[in-house]
């Protein structure tokens, strides 16, 4: 019996033990998993995102300017030609035509325009010509009438006073006449010389409207500035103007000559990211044409106000 209770008394002791060592043994591993130790270091924070490269600076290929000074309403311009993108060029070379069929038939018109008033104006000189030919002519009659009318006043010296009186009634009335004439003389001139300068005035105008058009549509084939590399130009939606596309009169740049040698990259961040950047952060930059070379640079400036891409949120 004794016996048998230190037996079990034994089996009770051991099982608490081994109970004992297990419950210190799981608590340590838990403890592992709850507990590490802290280093200090840099806490670092990536952010990824899309754009595309940039020539710090470059030179516009422009369309030729149709509003500004022009005397004649300017129409949309839209490009019908358009060399490659990425084609060398060299100053002077070819690079675009613009639509000229609305502006030829606009210069069409003019020149038809042009030819009738000066034909308009050539007859106004003939015929305000011959007016005034034959208004000096009723003129110069007339003062030999009234000269007629002097020698008879003169005459009738020795005539009754009924016949003086007629006399001197006949030579009143005809030197009013001259004076008549001669007013209406002066009249005429005035009143042409003001039809002619109005007229040659609508003549000028249109021969200017003329020399302006033809500038213009000479400036519809584009040529290079300088030498480079064409790149096409983005309208405000992001799309490359090209064959087909309206340029913008505010702009009129339809392509750039980018200086390749400084090159910008523009990221587009989404808004929740965007606080995290500052300038003069370190970035990377990778290229899709070269995916496996990595470019390095620093955040140059980050934009105030945001803009909406295409198919995006």
């Amino acid at each position: 019996m004794k016996r048998t209770i230190i037996i079990t008394s034994t089996v009770v002791v051991a099982t608490l033990i081994g109970l004992f060592v297990f419950n210190k043994l799981t608590s340590k591993k838990v403890g592992d998993h709850l507990f590490a130790e802290a280093i200090k270091g840099d806490f670092e924070i990536a952010i990824s995102a899309s754009g595309e490269i940039m020539a710090e600076s470059s030179v516009d290929i422009k369309a030729p300017e149709v509003s500004r000074g022009r005397d004649f309403h300017a129409s949309d311009l839209k490009i019908t030609d358009i060399v490659p993108e990425g084609t060398e060029v060299k100053e002077g070379d070819y690079v675009a035509t613009l639509d000229r069929t609305q502006y030829d038939n606009t210069l069409k018109d003019e020149l038809e325009r042009l030819s009738t008033f000066r034909s308009n104006l050539e007859m106004k000189l003939l015929d305000s010509a011959v007016t005034l030919t034959t208004l000096r002519n009723a003129i110069r009659n007339q003062k030999h009438t009234v000269e007629e009318a002097e020698i008879t006043l003169r005459n009738s010296q020795f005539e009754p006073p009924t016949t003086i009186r007629q006399a001197e009634i006949d030579l009143d009335r005809q030197k009013r006449l001259l004076e008549q004439k001669i007013r209406g003389y002066s009249l005429r001139v005035a009143q042409v010389k003001r039809d002619i300068i109005r007229q040659t005035m609508m003549n000028n105008r249109i021969e200017r409207r003329v020399e302006s058009l033809k500038e213009v549509l000479a400036g519809f084939t584009i040529k290079a500035p300088s030498p480079g590399m064409v790149v096409y130009k983005r309208d405000r939606r992001g799309n490359k103007i090209k064959a087909g596309s309206s340029v913008n009169p505010m702009d009129r740049t339809v392509a750039t000559l980018p200086d390749l040698s400084s090159l910008l990259s523009k990221i587009y961040i989404s808004e929740i990211e965007i606080t995290k950047v500052n300038p003069g952060l370190e970035a990377e930059i990778r290229v899709d044409a070269f995916p496996n070379k990595l470019f390095t640079g620093k955040v140059f400036t980050v934009a105030n106000i945001g803009e909406k891409l295409e198919n995006t949120d």
